[in-house]
Order: structure tokens, then C-alpha cells, then sequence
């Protein structure tokens, strides 16, 4: 069916080896590609083995035909969750393990973060004093550390500051190594003497580390547990106890820290970002797997039930509700990872600070939680309700653009423009809730991890602790972790999931429709497809009715009532009754589409079937009528001449390879009438069902028709096929050889011709209208088919016009009364350029973005909003910074504390008013911008429906019906929903991340040196990604469309389709629509992951540069200062790649806001200026 042509390029991801998988290096060349010369069509790849839509499909109809086979033996309804499941768990375990590994890494780095502010921390006159007096009382170097509290010698002062020692000496000691590797001086205890040091520095007091002074200056450890034979110093000390000393010596040396820090940032990178690739992978594979169900489910569903299911409803399943699993299962992962995380995470704080840990993790846990869980099952429900809206919204579009002819025909513009608005109005009031909703969540996000700062510090004051640097941002950085998982990603696998599995249930509830049985046998209907019925075996009839009783439903009147019929092989039935009477129904019962309700009907032979509107498909002439039938050029040949198509492809530009649009809209009423025709004629059957084929041609046409194909003389009745003409062409019924009457679903009478005619029937006057009607065209088939065309070859077959064949200028063939000559430029024009959809080339343009924004508002309102969300952040920098400046006063206090300082109450007080305004302005400045983002899609859809009213019907001939929903469906979704989310977070963390840039410059001015550099290479990676990226959504959203289009046009043409077994033909068309869109989803897909993985190896980088320049640069410096630089540079890692993938995530989404502005700009109708007079029409 699909004409258009399949990629052929090899996916650079096959064959790539593991290194070029590791970085990402196999997309380098699509990048480099297109950031020069852009991406078009013909960079389009075929689609990977594991991801092909027929492969994705059968997996998944197998296991939830297996469900169904459960459920019923159950006695429960089948769950499509449950084969989902089945059909994908096992790829999401690898990930599973990179998601925890990723977690584990990232909750470590706080305790290494600790340590290495511990060896900046200054040391306190306190600790000088202590020192002293353990001189004095000659502490020896073996004294266990049970002992101290036991000398009577040690003054109370000394016997206070025990704790201290634990860090503020070995800090001091570990301080001078750092800065010159020398001997400690006077300052440093005398040689042999014992300092007390956590192992890890966080609080632990079970296993104490004895580190003594040599004399040459170097460090000595060794470790006290049971005061045995464990020491460490010593030349005897085996393999174990040396690497154990390196340990040590390493825990508490500032390189070996930094190198530790920056590896597990980098190693936490690519456990990100891959495990987000392949999770991402799997959710697409979802989405085609349950696409291709769904259509397999179209192709099976019963007549009844593809009546009862609206057309807007089973495309919004295809564009809304299966995109929900692309991003529905991200995050899931997550949800079993966080009670690991959060225990873990209070265990590590718990060693340093005690209750404080307790309150701050348990407070994040309970403001995330609960509130992030109440907000997603509100999400969900109100993610039902945006769905049902949508679907009859959609629905709506959809009749309108089948019957944009009739609209415009009767001037019911202005209705239908209220019928959508009002459909409209109710969507967006309920897509406007969710959007506060979602402006909740996200400014959660923002204040969540201050708001459990505070309540930390305010324990630690409480207990009487010092707000100490090596406390207060390792444990930020705890929060910043778990926040990340209990903040975000776990209420993204809730809010995410829960909407995933609200499409699913749709799904589920489309898939347990009613199918339809082709052989019917327990409904009453027998087909015999053998080849006897071509016999001269006149016993055995090719149709046989019984007593037959049918209905849709068995509650309703019945359709079809006591109906005997018998035709026998090679005749023509002719059957005839008034509109309504049921003779369309009895072709569908004989179809197998309508339920027999009693008796039996028997088919001897197989169907071919031609509807009563003529059903065409975007595609080629030829590939209509052959629909998915080998090439027999001697019979196509045949059946064009009898069908009286040579002509027409004459008319055609490209002959019988011209491109028709969806239904045929570029060809005439007659001319789609014929195509249909001969599709049915081709398909080589035994019984032809014909509805009414005849009443869309002229008469002389008609005539032509009948008496080539149709007729007893015809091309079929020369093939011994048996023919079922519905018709209301009276004057034919003389050459039927029974006809059949049929009013109100009951038989009337049937019988021949003569025995009609004769009186049994008065239907006399009837038939001499219909002749006299026929004789007062007075055009003959000799004038309608005179030409010198050879008898065995057609002109204008294969798209080549032969030498000698001229267009026929005397033909009465018309186009609705238009002669050839006349329409013949018009139809050349029109056909053949409707299937390429018009790709925008290059980056978004300004004019897109300021169309965007100044449909939610005007200039005042759009400045309003501007500077409330740099005061907003602002405040957050500020609340940032206060924790450094009051740690920083603290040190202060600690090192000098006779001065006079603020009290640490005040500064809590202050702390708390700041995180109070954080909260307020986080949340304002969300709904001020989610309120433009609704009012800016509301109006934008206005105007693309208004312009669509308005459009000229060459604008609905060239271009199908899928390619206009899409805009109505998909991209108003992406604007409704996908693009005000990804924006709003692409602005806070932009704004998030200048905050970070300044401070970092502000604590230390040469680290905008490498600053710039890191800036340099994000403009190089954004520089080779962005414009690849714009092409890829575009191509995507291009070849999404023809899947839509795929649709409609099956829903349409279904009981063609299935009459003429094209099933499987039609579903791999389907399974590689699929294909093409998929191949360009997973390099969209891809490409994000690559860039952030680019990022943050960049951003890597510059966390060592930072690291490294306190100790290189030998820079005396606050810890309060490196643990502010030090913690906000590791934010920037996950920070920047998200914050540029939400910016061009926006961007991409923004590509959804430049087709429907192009739709906005259509051109409108001529408008006749003609003002007709006051007295008109009387």
C-alpha cells in the first residue's frame, strides 16, 4: 500500500564495537553530517533487528493471547500489564543493576567529599592547647584509647576537647602535608606523640586509627581494635598490613581524595546515562509492540464493534496514550532502589551528626513522598479525564476533514467551528489543572533540599553542635542524592507509571473488543473455498440462505429477518430496495461480518467485495487496484479497458504511477468509483459482491460498466463468476438472472426478470423510468470508447506515455461534468507531490518562538514574568550562599572565640525566612509560567482550526488525513503537556546553573580559566548536536504521520480489506511505517544520550580543575569555600547535560509549535466580493 520509499542505509549502531558503544563514538559521523549539510529522508536507516516492529509484535501478542487463556481459566479479566511484563522484564534487569550501581556511587561521594574537607579544615587555638597538654603528662604512643578517660592528670579543658582532636589535629597535620610535604614544625606534636582520628572521619568511635610522627616527618598508622598483634608499623608487616597503610595514608591525602572524587563522578556518568538509553530503548519498544497489537486488533475487530469505537478514539490510542510508555518505565527502577538509598544515606549522616540524620531524612522523605504520590494519582485522574476530552476532540476532527466537502458544500463552518471549541474548552480545563499540578511537582524540586537543610542545622544547633563546612555540605550533598531519587525520579516513576498504566487499561479495553470470525461456523456462516463451484455443477449453488436471521445487536430490532435465498455458480443476483431496506446488510452477512442471529448461510468460494463508497489508499493508481496481488500485466490490462479506465490514465501525469491521495481526493467521484471497481475485478475470486458500484459513474458509463464487467456478456460472467449486484439502476435488472427484493430487512419477493415483470411485483412503473431514464443520456459505449488504442497494450501503464497516443478531446468521459481538456492541468498539478510532507530546515527560528510566547501574553505580562523568575532565583543562589557565609563564621568562632560573632540562633532564624521565600517565589513563578504555556496553546489552536476551515479543498486534496489529525493530536499534545514541562525545567536549571557559575568564580576568580574552556566544549558538542537533533524530531514527526494516515485509511476500507485477505499484507505495510518511525526514534534517542554523556565527562573535567586548585595552587582558603565550590561543581555534572537535553528537548518540542503554525498560515478562500442584491432571491 505505502508507495513512498524505505531507507536503505545500514544503523550506525550495528556492528559498532564496545568502545564505540561505551562513548557513543558510532554517532559522531551522523553528527558531523549533520551539522554541516542537516539530515533529511535520505539519511534515514533501517531499523535494528531487536527493535522491528513484526518481532516486538508477535512477542507481545503471544503473551497476552496467553493472558487471555489465563484469565479465563481464572475466571478474572486478562491484565495487558502482566504480558507487558513478561515480554520485557528480563531486558530491564541489567538495568536495574546500573541504576543501583549508579545510586551506590553517588551516595559515596558525599563521605569522600567529608574527608576532603576535613584536611582543609583550620585549626583551633583549642586544639593547640590540647596538644600541649599532652605533652606535659607524656602520653605515650602505645596508650590505648580506653585509657584517656581514665587520667586524673588531664585538666577538665583537656578532657573536653577529646573529640576535637579527632579532626582538628590531624586536619592541621594533614594541612601542612598538603602545602609542602615538610616536616610538621612547632606547631605539630613532638615525635611519637598519638593523635585519635576516625578512620573516615565521620563520627565513628568503635575502630580508632593510631597515626604517629616519625622523625623524618612521615605518617604512621597503625590500628587499635583488641591491642594485639595487629600494629602496622613495623618492617615484618606482610602484604596485607602494607596495602592496608596505603589506605590510610590515602584516606587522608587531598590527591588521592580528589582523584577518588573525580573518578566516581565519571564512573557515575556512564552508569547514568546508558542505563537511561536502554530503559528509554525498552519503553519505545512498549510503545511499537502495543501499536502493533493494536492494529492487528483493528484488522480482527468485528463490524459491530468498529462501530460502536470512534475513529478519534483508537488515533489518540496511537499518538496520545501508547507515547505514555515511551517515558512511562524510565524511573521504575527507582522505586525499589529508594528504601536502600534512604537507609543507607541515614546510616552514613547518622555517623556524624546523630539525630540530625534521623530528622533531615526522614523529613525529606515525608515533604517528598506522600505529597509527590498524592500529586501523581491526582495527575493520573486527571489524566483520564484530559484523555477522554481528547479522544472526542480528535474524534471530531476526524468527521470533520472525511466530510470537509459536504461542510463547505452547506456552509456549516460556523457550527462545527462551536461544535470544537466547545470540545476544545472542556480539554483544556482539564489539562490546566494538570499543569498546575505539574507546576507544583517541579518547584518541589527547588526548595525540597534546602527545606531539609535547615531542618538539619536547626538539630545540630539544638544538640549544640558547630556548623562546621565538612558538616553542612557533605550532608547538602546527601540531601541533593536522595532528594534527586525521592524528589524527582521516584515521583516520575509514580506520576509516569500511573499514567503509563492509565493507557494501558485503555489499550487493554480496545483489545477486548469483539473480533471478527472469517469462518464463522458457530455463528451460522459456512465458507467452502475449493474449486468445484466452478464447475458446471448447477446442484450445488455458489450462495445458499436459509432461514437466516442477523442483527449488530441481539437486543435491537432485527437488521436482516427470515431471509431464503439461493443463487447458483456463474449467475448474477441482482438485489433492489429502497434506502435503508438492508441490502448493503445482507453483502455483510455474507461477508461474515454481521452475526447471524438463526438458520445457516453457505458460501461456495472465495470473496472479492466493492464497497458502496469507494475506498482508496495514499499510493499509486496500480498499487490500488492490485492492493498486495502479484503484477499479471495481461489480466491488469484487461480489467483497466473493461472498467473504462484507460482514459483516465491518460488524464493522469504519471498514468497509472500517479500518486492518489487517502480516499482518492485528487481523482473524481466516477473515477474512484472505477479504481474501487477494479480492484475488486482483479482480485481473481469465485463471488463478487458489488454495492452499488453504479450510482457514482454517469449513466452511459454505467451502462459501459455493467455490460463489460458486470453484465451476462461482461468479463466476469466470462470467468464463470457468480455476481451480487446492490443497485438502484432498475433498467440493469432485465439482465440479472434473479433478483431479489428486500424491504424493511424481509424478503418481499424474489424471481426472474420475466416473472417480476409479469405482475407479481408492480414495479413497472419504476423500471420504465429507469429506462427512459438511461435512453435520455442518448451516449453510447462506441462514443465513450473511441480510440485507436490497440487492443493489447494500454497507453500511459507503468507512468510512460507511448508515441502516438494522444489525450482524447472527444471522449465523454467527464470529471463530475468537467471534460478532460479542461481538468487535465488541474489534476497534473494536484496528483503526485501530496505524499512528501514539507520538512523545515535549519534551527527553530526567533519568529517561532516570539509566535509561542506572545499567544500566552502580551509584552507586560511576559517582562512580569521574566523578573519574577530571576528573583526567584536569586533568592535560591542567595539561601546557597548564606549556609557557606555562616559555616564560614562559625570556623571563625571556633579558631578566635573571644570575638564577637552573630549568635547561631540568629543565623537559623535568617536561614528559615530565606527558605520560606524560596518556597513562595519557586511556586509563583511556576504558575505564572505554566498560565502563558496554556493560554499560548489554547489560542494557537484556534487559529490552526480556523485556518483549516477556511483552506481551499486542494489544500484536503493534497494532504491525508492522518498528516491534519496529527497536528490536531500529537503535536497539540506537545504542546498542551510535553513542551511548558520541558521548559519551565530547562529555565530553572539555566538560571540554576548561572547561580553556580558565580559563586564558584566568586570563591575562587582563576577557575574562570578553566571555567572557559569547559564553556568552549559545551558549545562544541551543542554545536555538532543541535542541528542533527532539529532534524531528527522533524524527520520523526514526519514519518509518524503516514502510521496515522495508515490508520484511518484501514478503520475506512476494513471490510474491503478483509474481504479481499489482505490482512497480512496491509499489517507489515503497518510493521514497517513503524519501522522508519522507529529508526529514527532510537537516533533521536541516542543522540540525547550521547550528548549528555559528552557533557558530563566536560563537566567532570572541570570538578578536577576545581579540586585540583586548592591543592595545586597552594591557596590558603576557607573549607567553607572549597566545600561550596566543591559540591556545587559536582552538581553541575548531572546538571548541565540535563539542563542542555531539557533545552533542546524544548527546542525539539518546539518543532511541534512550527507545524502548526504553518498550519496557521494557510491560505484561506477566495472570498467573492460580490454582494448580492437586497431583494434577493425574491
Amino acid at each position: 500500500m505505502d508507495s513512498s520509499r524505505k531507507p536503505v542505509k545500514k544503523n550506525p549502531r550495528k556492528g559498532a564495537f564496545c568502545l564505540s558503544q561505551l562513548f557513543f563514538g558510532w554517532i559522531l559521523p551522523l553528527f558531523w553530517r549533520g551539522s554541516r549539510m542537516g539530515l533529511g529522508k535520505d539519511d534515514l536507516t533501517k531499523c535494528l533487528k531487536q527493535d522491528r516492529s513484526e518481532q516486538l509484535g508477535d512477542q507481545l501478542e503471544e503473551h497476552w493471547e496467553r493472558e487471555v487463556s489465563q484469565a479465563r481459566i481464572a475466571n478474572r479479566r486478562p491484565k495487558l500489564r502482566n504480558a507487558l511484563f513478561r515480554t520485557f522484564y528480563k531486558q530491564c534487569l541489567f538495568d536495574g543493576f546500573l541504576i543501583f550501581l549508579f545510586v551506590l556511587i553517588k551516595t559515596i561521594l558525599p563521605v569522600v567529599l567529608a574527608q576532603l574537607l576535613i584536611q582543609f579544615q583550620e585549626p583551633t587555638n583549642s586544639t593547640h592547647l590540647a596538644v600541649q597538654m599532652l605533652d606535659e603528662v607524656s602520653i605515650a604512643t602505645t596508650l590505648p584509647p580506653v585509657a584517656l578517660p581514665l587520667m586524673s592528670g588531664l585538666s577538665e579543658t583537656t578532657e573536653t576537647l577529646q573529640n576535637d582532636l579527632a579532626f582538628d589535629e590531624n586536619a592541621m597535620i594533614n594541612r601542612r602535608r598538603r602545602k609542602r610535604r615538610i616536616r610538621i614544625d612547632n606547631d605539630s606534636p613532638a615525635p611519637g606523640n598519638t593523635i585519635y582520628m576516625d578512620i573516615a572521619s565521620t563520627g565513628r568511635q568503635d575502630e580508632t586509627w593510631e597515626t604517629t610522627m616519625a622523625p623524618d616527618g612521615q605518617l604512621e598508622a597503625s590500628e587499635e581494635g583488641t591491642m594485639d598483634s595487629n600494629s602496622l608499623v613495623g618492617a615484618n608487616g606482610t602484604v596485607i598490613d602494607d596495602f592496608t597503610t596505603f589506605l590510610h595514608h590515602a584516606w587522608n591525602d587531598t590527591f588521592w581524595l580528589s582523584g577518588l572524587l573525580v573518578l566516581l563522578t565519571l564512573l557515575g556518568c556512564f552508569c547514568c546515562h546508558h542505563s537511561d538509553l536502554r530503559q528509554r530503548l525498552i519503553g519505545a519498544r512498549m510503545r511499537i509492540a502495543s501499536c502493533s497489537v493494536i492494529y492487528r486488533k483493528t484488522l480482527r475487530m468485528s463490524k459491530k464493534a468498529a462501530g460502536q469505537t470512534p475513529a478519534g478514539y483508537m488515533i489518540n490510542l496511537l499518538s496520545n496514550d501508547v507515547s505514555r510508555l515511551d517515558y512511562g518505565f524510565i524511573y521504575i527502577h527507582y522505586v525499589w532502589v529508594l528504601p536502600f538509598q534512604a537507609c543507607f544515606t541515614c546510616y552514613l549522616i547518622w555517623r556524624r551528626v546523630q539525630w540530625a540524620a534521623i530528622v533531615g531524612v526522614v523529613g525529606l522523605l515525608v515533604k517528598t513522598i506522600p505529597v509527590q504520590t498524592g500529586l501523581s494519582r491526582l495527575s493520573s485522574i486527571i489524566r483520564m479525564r484530559v484523555a477522554k476530552k481528547t479522544d472526542q476532540r480528535v474524534g471530531i476532527m476526524n468527521e470533520l476533514i472525511q466530510g470537509i466537502q459536504v461542510i463547505k458544500m452547506y456552509a456549516w463552518e460556523k457550527p462545527f467551528h462551536k461544535v470544537v471549541s466547545n470540545a476544545r474548552k472542556k480539554e483544556v480545563r482539564q489539562i490546566r489543572w494538570a499543569s498546575y499540578i505539574r507546576g507544583i511537582y517541579l518547584s518541589t524540586m527547588i526548595f525540597t533540599e534546602r527545606s531539609t537543610l535547615f531542618l538539619a542545622i536547626a538539630c545540630c544547633v539544638i544538640e549544640g553542635r558547630a556548623i562546621t563546612a565538612d558538616i553542612v555540605f557533605p550532608m547538602a550533598q546527601f540531601f541533593n542524592i536522595l532528594q534527586l531519587t525521592a524528589a524527582i525520579f521516584y515521583p516520575l516513576a509514580v506520576s509516569l507509571g500511573a499514567e503509563a498504566l492509565v493507557s494501558i487499561d485503555r489499550i487493554q479495553e480496545f483489545l477486548a473488543q469483539d473480533e471478527h470470525d472469517p469462518n464463522a461456523q458457530a455463528s451460522g456462516l459456512k465458507r467452502n473455498i475449493d474449486d468445484l463451484h466452478l464447475q458446471d455443477n448447477i446442484g450445488r449453488p455458489a450462495i445458499d440462505l436459509q432461514n437466516v436471521t442477523a442483527s449488530w445487536e441481539e437486543t435491537t430490532d432485527k437488521t436482516l429477518k427470515d431471509l431464503t435465498v439461493q443463487i447458483g455458480t456463474g449467475k448474477l443476483l441482482a438485489v433492489i430496495g429502497p434506502v435503508g431496506s438492508g441490502k448493503s446488510s445482507l453483502l455483510q452477512l455474507l461477508l461474515g461480518e454481521l452475526p447471524i442471529q438463526n438458520g445457516t448461510a453457505t458460501i461456495n468460494g472465495d470473496v472479492s467485495y466493492g464497497s458502496q463508497e469507494p475506498w482508496l489508499f495514499t499510493g499509486t493508481v496500480r498499487s490500488n487496484i492490485l492492493f498486495g496481488l502479484p503484477y499479471d500485466r495481461q489480466r491488469y490490462q484487461a480489467v483497466v479497458r473493461h472498467c473504462a479506465l484507460t482514459t483516465d490514465f491518460q488524464q493522469l501525469p504519471d498514468g497509472d504511477k500517479t500518486v492518489v491521495g487517502e480516499r482518492g481526493t485528487s481523482l473524481s467521484g466516477g473515477q474512484r468509483a472505477r479504481v474501487s471497481l477494479a480492484r475488486a475485478v482483479y482480485n481473481n475470486a469465485s463471488i463478487y459482491l458489488l454495492d452499488d458500484p453504479l450510482s457514482a459513474v454517469d449513466s452511459h458509463v454505467g451502462k459501459h460498466l455493467f455490460d463489460e464487467v458486470i453484465g451476462p456478456r461482461g468479463y466476469l460472467a466470462q470467468k464463470r463468476a457468480t455476481r451480487v449486484l446492490v443497485t438502484h439502476q432498475v433498467h440493469f435488472l432485465k439482465e440479472a438472472d434473479w433478483i431479489v427484493i428486500i424491504e424493511g430487512g424481509k424478503l418481499v419477493t424474489q424471481g426472474t426478470y420475466t416473472e417480476l415483470a409479469n405482475g407479481k411485483v408492480d414495479f413497472g412503473k419504476l423500471l420504465n423510468c429507469g429506462v427512459k431514464g438511461a435512453k435520455e443520456h442518448g451516449s453510447t459505449e462506441e462514443d465513450m470508447l473511441a480510440s485507436d488504442i490497440p487492443e493489447d497494450e494500454i497507453p500511459f501503464i507503468d507512468g510512460v506515455t507511448l508515441d502516438g497516443y494522444k489525450l482524447l478531446k472527444g471522449s465523454t468521459v467527464s470529471l463530475r461534468g468537467v471534460t478532460p481538456s479542461s481538468c487535465a492541468s488541474s489534476i497534473a498539478e494536484n496528483l503526485g507531490r501530496q505524499v512528501a510532507e514539507d520538512q523545515a530546515e535549519g534551527t527553530i527560528s526567533w519568529r517561532i518562538w516570539a509566535t509561542y510566547f506572545l499567544s500566552g501574553g502580551n509584552i507586560l505580562m511576559l517582562m512580569f514574568t521574566f523578573i519574577m523568575l530571576l528573583v526567584s532565583q536569586a533568592i535560591v543562589s542567595g539561601s546557597d550562599y548564606f549556609v557557606t557565609y555562616w559555616t564560614r563564621q562559625e570556623e571563625k568562632r571556633l579558631v578566635n572565640p573571644d570575638e564577637v560573632y552573630t549568635s547561631t540562633v540568629d543565623f537559623l532564624y535568617t536561614y528559615g525566612v530565606i527558605i520560606i521565600g524560596v518556597v513562595v517565589f519557586t511556586i509563583f513563578r511556576g504558575y505564572l509560567f505554566f498560565n502563558i504555556c496554556m493560554k499560548a496553546s489554547r489560542n494557537l489552536h484556534d487559529r490552526m482550526f480556523a485556518r483549516i476551515l477556511t483552506a481551499p479543498m486542494r489544500f484536503f486534496d493534497t494532504n491525508p488525513s492522518g498528516r491534519i489529525l496529527n497536528r490536531f493530536s500529537k503535536d497539540m499534545g506537545a504542546i498542551d503537556e510535553l513542551l511548558p514541562k520541558a521548559m519551565i525545567e530547562a529555565i530553572q536549571i539555566l538560571l540554576v546553573m548561572i547561580g553556580i557559575l558565580t559563586m564558584i568564580a566568586i570563591v575562587n576568580p582563576l577557575l574562570l580559566l578553566p571555567l572557559i574552556g569547559a564553556v568552549a566544549l559545551y558549545a562544541v558538542a551543542l554545536k555538532l548536536y543541535l542541528r542533527p537533533i532539529q532534524d531528527l524530531k522533524r524527520l520523526e514527526g514526519i514519518t509518524r504521520s503516514p502510521v496515522f494516515s495508515h490508520l484511518s485509511a484501514t478503520l475506512t476500507g476494513l471490510s474491503t480489506i478483509r474481504s479481499s485477505n489482505a490482512q497480512e499484507k496491509i499489517r507489515e505495510e503497518f510493521d514497517e511505517l513503524q519501522n522508519v518511525h522507529s529508526a529514527v526514534w532510537q537516533l533521536t534517542m541516542a543522540s540525547n544520550a550521547a550528548l549528555g554523556l559528552w557533557l558530563d565527562c566536560i563537566s567532570t573535567a572541570f570538578v578536577a580543575c576545581v579540586t585540583f586548585s586548592f591543592i595545586v595552587l597552594h591557596q590558603d582558603t576557607y573549607s567553607a569555600n572549597v566545600g561550596l565550590a566543591i559540591s556545587q561543581a559536582l552538581i553541575l555534572t548531572g546538571m548541565v547535560q540535563y539542563g542542555i537535553r531539557q533545552t533542546t528537548e524544548s527546542i525539539q518540542q518546539m518543532t511541534a509549535v512550527e507545524r502548526v503554525v504553518q498550519y496557521t498560515e494557510i491560505l484561506s478562500e477566495v472570498r467573492r466580493l460580490d454582494v448580492a442584491p437586497g431583494s434577493w432571491p425574491f
